[in-house]
């Protein structure tokens, strides 16, 4: 029967307009008294964010601590770091400002004042997360990984040496704040990844082979965004509707994602673990590469992706899914992105390990083509080469 959706939420309150930080206080008072506030280690407070933020619960006369100390890559021992602070602390509204690392880590902070250390067992699935998540306010400064709206927080665990998620539907904000000016100062690189990083979520979840009505429609929105927003942010950071628009796509992106992911962020996450290097850009260089290797699997709707990337239109669906492939592949040309895994150090003897990272970071079942390790080994193969 079509139509049906499985368990499923969003986050309760979503707000996108410039400005809108400047209200984190008075969100923040509806939920508790003393806030704890989850950022990085530099650029929140250089660009005033945080300041803006700190003068906001002081206009609502609510205590806070602020937590600092959340690397570029989120990992297991500082989120349980955050999680016994905040609870010594008594804080009670949590709020995250950052990009994916930081609203990743503040998720599972919050999630740990009611659920038992240590976090790895949750990770490793030696136990589930049964109890309440405490408020959470997502702000993000970045439009990439639409983390504001995932029941998803990935962890890098450094005695595994890998980044794997920990799940739970409890872990969606309760509220996400998308203001285009808390992504002004991202530089124009960190755009591009984050942005293509959107745009293969918003891909990977509308082929899910668990997608939905709500699913689709946000994969399909965001992908029509990031094709009309993204240049326009690279070339000129203080576009503020281009970056209003883009913070939606990664929100979209992020709900779209929810019916799972692809083949594209599989490979992304086992390189990311293996080779240290930046999600965002591996995700760039493979989505037309792992895109190539569902045709024949997903025509149709890909086909239906190709028109909201604005492909010229053909009748046959194979041919107009080539198409996106190859308008993607351009789309990266244009933006500067390396054209294959090759050009970024990573050679045909990495395989073999990146595949062994692979078991360990996840195991994608809601690709449209069924994966095996040949599936990966040829996509990876071609993908180094530069081959299309």
């Amino acid at each position: 029967m079509h139509g049906l959706i499985e368990t499923f939420t969003l986050p309760r309150w979503i707000e996108a307009k410039p400005g809108c930080i400047d209200g984190v206080g008075a969100w923040a008072k509806k939920f508790g008294t003393r806030a704890f506030v989850c950022t990085g280690r530099s650029a929140a407070r250089k660009t005033g964010l945080l300041g803006r933020v700190e003068k906001s619960l002081k206009a609502e006369s609510l205590e806070y601590e602020i937590f600092d100390s959340i690397p570029a890559e989120p990992l297991l021992e500082i989120a349980e770091q955050g999680a016994v602070l905040a609870k010594k602390k008594a804080c009670d509204v949590f709020i995250g400002l950052g990009g994916g690392s930081v609203l990743d880590t503040v998720k599972l902070v919050a999630m740990l004042q009611e659920n038992p250390l240590p976090a790895e067992d949750y990770q490793l699935g030696k136990r589930e997360l049964t109890k309440s998540c405490k408020p959470v306010i997502s702000i993000p400064m970045t439009a990439g990984t639409g983390s504001e709206a995932t029941k998803v927080s990935v962890m890098t665990n450094p005695g595994l040496k890998v980044k794997k998620p920990i799940y739970s539907w409890e872990m969606v904000s309760t509220v996400a704040l998308l203001d285009a000016e808390a992504t002004v100062g991202l530089p124009p690189e960190l755009t591009r990844d984050t942005g293509l990083d959107a745009l293969g979520q918003a891909i990977e979840g509308y082929l899910s082979t668990a997608g939905n009505a709500i699913t689709s429609a946000a994969g399909s929105r965001a992908v029509r965004l990031v094709r009309d927003n993204l240049p326009l942010a690279v070339a000129d950071g203080k576009n503020i509707q281009a970056r209003n628009n883009m913070l939606l796509a990664s929100l979209l992106g992020g709900v779209a994602i929810a019916a799972g992911v692809g083949l594209g962020h599989e490979m992304a996450m086992a390189l990311g673990s293996y080779k240290g290097l930046s999600h965002g850009l591996l995700v760039g260089v493979l989505t037309p590469w792992c895109l190539g290797a569902n045709i024949g699997w997903a025509d149709e709707k890909i086909a239906e992706l190709a028109y909201q990337f604005r492909c010229p239109h053909r009748e046959d669906p194979a041919q107009q899914a080539r198409a996106l492939v190859e308008e993607l592949f351009e789309f990266g040309r244009q933006l500067d992105i390396p054209p294959s895994l090759g050009a970024i150090g990573i050679s045909q003897k990495e395989i073999v390990p990146i595949l062994e990272a692979s078991k360990l970071s996840t195991n994608i079942k809601t690709n449209p083509r069924p994966l095996d390790d040949q599936v990966r080994k040829a996509v990876l193969e071609e993908a180094i080469k530069g081959e299309p």
